[in-house]
Parts: structure tokens; C-alpha cells; sequence
């Protein structure tokens, strides 16, 4: 599968290296995706969230602080990828996706201290596999 056809929040394989594909950034690199890695996997590849520093860099930096992604890097849109874990696109049902594992829960509502965000049971419980 082409990289710029993976659902964003998607797990994916690329080159032996298992990466999170947050998708494409708006205005920014249009012929690229945008990778990120979570804190802990791989602390020595792609480049830190604040490296991004310029005023048309800080939609992707969003992108990752908002995921809760350290590291990142661009991949080109025509790069093939394997999905390893494909990301659950939400609806227009009331509920929803945890900020761990993505998955979406119907009728879900905001269980964290932000206010806004919610993580599924399963993931409160550790029941998440280690690097999920």
C-alpha cells in the first residue's frame, strides 16, 4: 500500500522499522507523510518534535504533540508500506477514540484530567501490548 493511502494513526512497517503514519500536513510537504515514533521507541531516529520550530513547521509539530508523538520524519506519499495496525475511522456516532490505541468507543466522553481527551478501559488496565 501507498504511504499517502494509510489511514492516519495507523501503525505501519517501512523498511524493517515500525513507525506511527500520522498522514499529511496541511499545506506543509504536500508530497509527504508525516511519521512519528512515541517516547521510548527508537530514541535516536528522525528528529525531535521541537526541532520544528519555523511558523509553516508548527502544523506538524501539533500533529505529533497532540498524538503524543517525540520523534519524527517525513516519508514520501509514494513509498509502499505494510499496515500493521490500521487506525479505526470514527463516525458521526456519539462516542470517542482512545488517545492509546485509537480505537473508537461508542458513546464514549472525555475521562482524562484535560477534559478532553479518553482512554478505553483496556488500555487503563494494561491490557495494551508493550510498544502498542
Amino acid at each position: 500500500m501507498r504511504a499517502e493511502d494509510v489511514t492516519p494513526g495507523s501503525q505501519i512497517r517501512f523498511r524493517d522499522k515500525v513507525v506511527w503514519c500520522l498522514g499529511k500536513v496541511p499545506g506543509y510537504l504536500e508530497d509527504y507523510v508525516l511519521l512519528g515514533l512515541k517516547p521510548g521507541e527508537r530514541p535516536n531516529e528522525g528528529w525531535h518534535r521541537d526541532d520544528l520550530s519555523s511558523d509553516e513547521e508548527k502544523p506538524a509539530r501539533k500533529m505529533l504533540e497532540r498524538g503524543g508523538y517525540e520523534r519524527g520524519w517525513w516519508l514520501s506519499i509514494s513509498s509502499e508500506v505494510t499496515v500493521l495496525v490500521a487506525a479505526r475511522v470514527a463516525s458521526h456516532s456519539p462516542g470517542m477514540s482512545c488517545r492509546m490505541c485509537r480505537d473508537f468507543a461508542t458513546m464514549a466522553e472525555p475521562n482524562r484530567p484535560d477534559g478532553k481527551s479518553f482512554i478505553c478501559w483496556s488500555c487503563r488496565q494494561g491490557w495494551v501490548p508493550a510498544g502498542f
